[in-house]
Protein backbone atom coordinates (compact mmCIF):
# COMPACT_ATOMS: atom_id res chain seq x y z
CA UNK A 1 0.00 0.00 0.00
CA UNK A 2 3.01 2.30 0.34
CA UNK A 3 3.27 2.51 -3.40
CA UNK A 4 0.11 4.65 -3.67
CA UNK A 5 1.34 7.52 -1.39
CA UNK A 6 4.70 7.31 -3.18
CA UNK A 7 3.06 7.68 -6.59
CA UNK A 8 0.89 10.56 -5.35
CA UNK A 9 3.93 12.41 -3.93
CA UNK A 10 5.87 11.76 -7.14
CA UNK A 11 3.01 13.09 -9.26
CA UNK A 12 2.69 16.20 -7.08
CA UNK A 13 6.46 16.81 -7.28
CA UNK A 14 6.52 16.46 -11.06
CA UNK A 15 3.50 18.77 -11.37
CA UNK A 16 5.15 21.42 -9.19
CA UNK A 17 8.38 21.21 -11.19
CA UNK A 18 6.43 21.66 -14.45
CA UNK A 19 4.41 24.60 -13.09
CA UNK A 20 7.32 26.42 -11.46
CA UNK A 21 10.07 25.71 -13.99
CA UNK A 22 8.23 26.18 -17.30
CA UNK A 23 6.20 28.87 -19.06
CA UNK A 24 3.01 26.86 -18.76
CA UNK A 25 1.28 29.42 -16.51
CA UNK A 26 2.93 32.72 -17.48
CA UNK A 27 5.36 33.91 -20.18
CA UNK A 28 8.11 33.60 -17.55
CA UNK A 29 8.75 30.60 -15.25
CA UNK A 30 6.66 30.98 -12.11
CA UNK A 31 9.53 29.77 -9.92
CA UNK A 32 11.80 32.61 -11.07
CA UNK A 33 9.03 35.16 -10.52
CA UNK A 34 8.48 33.98 -6.94
CA UNK A 35 12.16 33.64 -6.09
CA UNK A 36 12.89 35.64 -2.89
CA UNK A 37 16.36 36.53 -4.17
CA UNK A 38 15.56 37.49 -7.77
CA UNK A 39 11.78 37.52 -8.26
CA UNK A 40 9.05 40.13 -8.14
CA UNK A 41 9.58 40.73 -4.41
CA UNK A 42 12.81 42.57 -5.25
CA UNK A 43 10.82 45.19 -7.18
CA UNK A 44 8.83 46.38 -4.17
CA UNK A 45 9.75 49.92 -3.10
CA UNK A 46 8.73 51.89 -0.08
CA UNK A 47 6.66 54.98 -0.77
CA UNK A 48 9.43 57.09 0.77
CA UNK A 49 12.33 55.38 -0.99
CA UNK A 50 15.53 57.41 -0.76
CA UNK A 51 17.27 57.64 -4.15
CA UNK A 52 20.39 59.27 -2.72
CA UNK A 53 23.47 57.62 -4.20
CA UNK A 54 27.06 58.37 -5.14
CA UNK A 55 27.55 56.91 -8.62
CA UNK A 56 30.67 56.96 -10.76
CA UNK A 57 30.69 56.68 -14.56
CA UNK A 58 33.84 56.77 -16.72
CA UNK A 59 31.74 58.34 -19.51
CA UNK A 60 31.32 61.59 -17.55
CA UNK A 61 33.73 64.46 -18.15
CA UNK A 62 32.92 66.47 -15.04
CA UNK A 63 30.93 66.59 -11.84
CA UNK A 64 27.15 66.11 -12.00
CA UNK A 65 24.60 66.63 -9.24
CA UNK A 66 20.99 65.46 -9.44
CA UNK A 67 18.35 66.81 -7.11
CA UNK A 68 14.90 65.17 -6.86
CA UNK A 69 12.13 67.47 -5.70
CA UNK A 70 9.05 66.41 -3.73
CA UNK A 71 7.36 65.16 -6.95
CA UNK A 72 10.40 63.05 -7.85
CA UNK A 73 11.23 65.38 -10.73
CA UNK A 74 15.01 65.31 -11.30
CA UNK A 75 16.99 68.54 -11.62
CA UNK A 76 20.40 67.98 -13.20
CA UNK A 77 23.38 70.31 -12.66
CA UNK A 78 26.57 69.54 -14.58
CA UNK A 79 29.90 71.15 -15.39
CA UNK A 80 29.82 69.78 -18.96
CA UNK A 81 26.72 70.03 -21.16
CA UNK A 82 26.91 66.55 -22.68
CA UNK A 83 27.08 65.06 -19.19
CA UNK A 84 23.53 66.32 -18.71
CA UNK A 85 22.35 64.22 -21.66
CA UNK A 86 24.18 61.17 -20.31
CA UNK A 87 22.51 61.52 -16.92
CA UNK A 88 19.16 62.25 -18.58
CA UNK A 89 19.43 58.98 -20.50
CA UNK A 90 20.36 57.12 -17.31
CA UNK A 91 17.43 58.58 -15.39
CA UNK A 92 14.96 57.97 -18.21
CA UNK A 93 16.01 54.32 -18.26
CA UNK A 94 15.92 54.00 -14.49
CA UNK A 95 12.31 55.14 -14.25
CA UNK A 96 10.88 54.47 -17.74
CA UNK A 97 12.88 51.68 -19.38
CA UNK A 98 9.90 49.46 -20.11
CA UNK A 99 7.95 52.32 -21.69
CA UNK A 100 10.97 53.26 -23.80
CA UNK A 101 11.44 49.66 -24.91
CA UNK A 102 7.82 49.01 -25.80
CA UNK A 103 7.26 52.31 -27.60
CA UNK A 104 10.34 52.02 -29.79
CA UNK A 105 9.43 48.43 -30.65
CA UNK A 106 5.89 49.57 -31.43
CA UNK A 107 7.22 52.37 -33.66
CA UNK A 108 9.43 49.92 -35.54
CA UNK A 109 6.63 47.37 -36.02
CA UNK A 110 8.36 44.98 -33.62
CA UNK A 111 5.90 44.92 -30.71
CA UNK A 112 5.10 41.30 -31.50
CA UNK A 113 8.64 40.34 -30.45
CA UNK A 114 7.66 41.33 -26.93
CA UNK A 115 3.94 40.68 -26.53
CA UNK A 116 3.31 38.07 -29.22
CA UNK A 117 0.71 37.63 -31.95
CA UNK A 118 -1.75 40.10 -30.43
CA UNK A 119 0.48 42.88 -31.80
CA UNK A 120 0.54 41.48 -35.35
CA UNK A 121 -1.94 43.95 -36.86
CA UNK A 122 -0.25 46.85 -35.12
CA UNK A 123 3.16 45.77 -36.45
CA UNK A 124 1.84 45.42 -39.97
CA UNK A 125 0.37 48.91 -39.83
CA UNK A 126 3.56 50.55 -38.60
CA UNK A 127 5.73 48.71 -41.08
CA UNK A 128 3.47 49.94 -43.86
CA UNK A 129 3.88 53.45 -42.49
CA UNK A 130 7.61 53.13 -42.97
CA UNK A 131 8.45 54.60 -39.60
CA UNK A 132 11.87 52.92 -39.43
CA UNK A 133 12.75 54.36 -42.84
CA UNK A 134 11.62 57.80 -41.68
CA UNK A 135 13.58 57.50 -38.42
CA UNK A 136 16.72 56.42 -40.29
CA UNK A 137 16.49 59.46 -42.55
CA UNK A 138 15.83 61.77 -39.61
CA UNK A 139 18.84 60.33 -37.81
CA UNK A 140 21.06 61.00 -40.83
CA UNK A 141 20.06 64.66 -40.69
CA UNK A 142 20.44 64.81 -36.92
CA UNK A 143 23.92 63.32 -36.99
CA UNK A 144 25.11 65.72 -39.71
CA UNK A 145 25.26 68.30 -36.95
CA UNK A 146 28.23 67.51 -34.71
CA UNK A 147 26.65 69.01 -31.58
CA UNK A 148 23.40 67.08 -32.02
CA UNK A 149 25.26 63.83 -32.64
CA UNK A 150 27.33 64.24 -29.49
CA UNK A 151 24.16 64.91 -27.51
CA UNK A 152 22.46 61.81 -28.92
CA UNK A 153 25.58 59.71 -28.30
CA UNK A 154 25.74 60.88 -24.68
CA UNK A 155 22.05 60.11 -24.11
CA UNK A 156 22.47 56.63 -25.62
CA UNK A 157 25.48 55.95 -23.41
CA UNK A 158 23.43 56.96 -20.37
CA UNK A 159 20.56 54.62 -21.20
CA UNK A 160 22.94 51.74 -21.82
CA UNK A 161 24.86 52.47 -18.61
CA UNK A 162 21.67 51.80 -16.69
CA UNK A 163 20.82 48.69 -18.73
CA UNK A 164 24.32 47.31 -18.13
CA UNK A 165 23.92 47.88 -14.39
CA UNK A 166 20.83 45.67 -14.17
CA UNK A 167 21.00 42.29 -12.50
CA UNK A 168 18.47 39.49 -12.45
CA UNK A 169 17.01 40.79 -9.19
CA UNK A 170 16.94 44.49 -10.21
CA UNK A 171 15.37 43.88 -13.63
CA UNK A 172 12.16 45.97 -13.92
CA UNK A 173 8.99 44.09 -13.06
CA UNK A 174 7.54 44.12 -16.59
CA UNK A 175 10.56 42.27 -17.96
CA UNK A 176 10.32 39.61 -15.27
CA UNK A 177 6.62 39.02 -15.92
CA UNK A 178 7.10 38.35 -19.64
CA UNK A 179 10.54 36.75 -19.47
CA UNK A 180 12.18 39.39 -21.68
CA UNK A 181 15.59 41.06 -21.52
CA UNK A 182 16.04 44.77 -22.37
CA UNK A 183 17.64 45.55 -25.69
CA UNK A 184 20.57 47.97 -25.91
CA UNK A 185 19.62 51.56 -26.77
CA UNK A 186 20.84 53.32 -29.91
CA UNK A 187 20.56 56.71 -31.58
CA UNK A 188 18.09 55.12 -34.00
CA UNK A 189 15.84 54.27 -31.07
CA UNK A 190 15.91 57.92 -30.05
CA UNK A 191 14.83 58.89 -33.57
CA UNK A 192 12.12 56.20 -33.50
CA UNK A 193 10.84 57.51 -30.19
CA UNK A 194 10.58 61.02 -31.64
CA UNK A 195 8.72 59.69 -34.69
CA UNK A 196 6.32 57.75 -32.48
CA UNK A 197 5.66 60.82 -30.33
CA UNK A 198 4.96 62.88 -33.46
CA UNK A 199 2.58 60.23 -34.73
CA UNK A 200 0.84 59.91 -31.38
CA UNK A 201 0.43 63.67 -30.89
CA UNK A 202 -0.18 64.85 -34.43
CA UNK A 203 -0.68 61.80 -36.65
CA UNK A 204 -4.45 62.00 -36.93
CA UNK A 205 -6.47 64.25 -39.18
CA UNK A 206 -9.59 62.29 -40.08
CA UNK A 207 -12.36 64.14 -38.26
CA UNK A 208 -14.11 65.48 -41.36
CA UNK A 209 -13.68 62.28 -43.35
CA UNK A 210 -14.92 60.03 -40.55
CA UNK A 211 -17.88 62.31 -39.80
CA UNK A 212 -18.95 62.23 -43.45
CA UNK A 213 -18.56 58.46 -43.59
CA UNK A 214 -20.54 58.02 -40.39
CA UNK A 215 -23.38 60.14 -41.83
CA UNK A 216 -23.33 58.34 -45.18
CA UNK A 217 -23.12 54.68 -44.09
CA UNK A 218 -25.32 52.86 -41.63
CA UNK A 219 -23.73 51.49 -38.47
CA UNK A 220 -23.29 47.97 -39.85
CA UNK A 221 -21.56 49.07 -43.05
CA UNK A 222 -19.42 51.58 -41.17
CA UNK A 223 -18.24 48.83 -38.80
CA UNK A 224 -17.26 46.68 -41.79
CA UNK A 225 -15.30 49.49 -43.42
CA UNK A 226 -13.64 50.74 -40.23
CA UNK A 227 -13.50 47.78 -37.81
CA UNK A 228 -11.22 49.51 -35.30
CA UNK A 229 -13.37 52.67 -35.07
CA UNK A 230 -16.15 52.81 -32.53
CA UNK A 231 -19.31 54.85 -33.19
CA UNK A 232 -20.55 56.82 -30.20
Amino acid sequence: MRIIPFLICTLITISLVIVFDTKLVLPAPLGKLLSPQHGVWQNAEKINTDFTADLKFPQLNGKVDVYFDERLVPHVFAEQENDVYFVQGYLHAKFRLWQMELQTHAAAGRAGEIIGEKALQHDRKFRRLGMVYAAENSLKEMEKDVVTKLQCDAYTLGVNAYIESLTESSLPLEYKLIGYQPEKWSNLKTALFLKYMSYDLAGYDEDFEMTNAKNYFNAEDFALLYPITRIH
